[in-house]
């Protein structure tokens, strides 16, 4: 039987068999952060959201990429196209709502014409 390193903390260990069974390494360092209450209280939060122990969920963090850096020319290419698109789109929103009003002021003008 042999211990294979993996990904992170992960070891395999392949039997007889040929069978596969992942062994998570204990951690061994600890790591004190001073924050306030109310950081607490947003960290805890956040982690419960997404169903996962505060401790869990900070190394998880830590383990993954820098969103921004390694999207960064997508996200500016996205920033870029609504910039160019916004104006548009809120000329449709003004115009859609300007049709809502007169459809609803043409209804309420039937309703007060119908006789009771």
């Amino acid at each position: 039987m042999g211990l294979k390193r993996a990904a992170g903390h992960r070891y395999y260990v392949h039997g007889m068999d040929m069978a596969h069974r992942v062994i998570n390494m204990a951690a061994t360092a600890r790591l004190v952060v001073q924050m306030t209450p109310q950081e607490k209280r947003t960290l805890d939060s956040r982690a419960k959201r997404v169903g996962l122990a505060t401790a869990e969920f900070v190394r998880r963090r830590l383990n993954a990429s820098d969103d921004i850096g390694d999207h960064r020319e997508e996200i500016e290419a996205m920033l870029t196209a609504l910039e160019i698109t916004a104006p548009q789109v809120l000329r449709a929103v003004d115009t859609a709502m300007a049709s809502i009003e007169a459809i609803s002021a043409k209804l309420d003008s039937m309703k007060s014409e119908t006789p009771s």
